[in-house]
């Protein structure tokens, strides 16, 4: 007598129904630890572009700023960038753009120092080639001090672009720049 060793269709639906149970409790936590990495990534981005410009002030002993530039993202909102420009008479840059993702936002709430920088307009390449675009400039002197009066409000926080609007994000990324030396300490939940 021969045995059927096959699967019956009881048996396979079951196994599927447990694999898509797992993918379901899978699923969001990966994206959620994505989403966590890419915050930490970007914000460890932007505490190095700041120091990186606080240093070449230094070695090279002239002003120079770090721009965060206000740049359209593909979700209508408003994106964010980082570049280190000379500050002479003809303002060149000095580094590459930064672009963070745009799922990254600079948290308008929870950074005060975007209201203690002084704001321009320029053209950006790659991202635009005629048309201006608003940033903030944290100006370094030679001494490694800032320019600009820090006293209050002397920090940056990014956060997940779905947790823009909320007063409290559950995850963020918070640079603070000491208003004294011009270096930093950055916090994480």
């Amino acid at each position: 007598m021969k045995r059927n060793t096959a699967f019956t269709l009881v048996e396979l639906l079951a196994v599927v129904a447990i694999v898509v149970l797992v993918l379901g409790f899978i699923v969001p936590a990966t994206t959620q630890t994505l989403g966590s990495f890419t915050l930490t990534r970007e914000g460890q981005t932007i505490a190095d572009q700041i120091i990186l410009c606080r240093q070449m002030a230094m070695t090279r002993n002239r002003e120079l700023e770090l721009r965060l530039v206000q740049i359209p993202a593909a979700s209508g909102k408003q994106g964010w960038a980082v570049q280190i420009w000379s500050t002479s008479e003809t303002p060149e840059p000095e580094t590459r753009l930064v672009r963070l993702p745009d799922n990254i936002s600079l948290h308008s709430q929870l950074s005060p120092l975007l209201n203690h920088l002084n704001q321009g307009n320029a053209v950006f390449r790659p991202i635009s080639t005629t048309s201006n675009l608003t940033y903030r400039a944290l100006r370094f002197r030679p001494n490694g001090k800032p320019v600009e009066p820090l006293d209050e409000g002397n920090y940056l926080t990014l956060c997940l672009r779905h947790e823009e609007e909320t007063t409290r994000p559950t995850n963020f990324f918070t640079i603070q720049i000491n208003p004294i030396t011009g270096t930093i300490k950055t916090w994480q939940p």
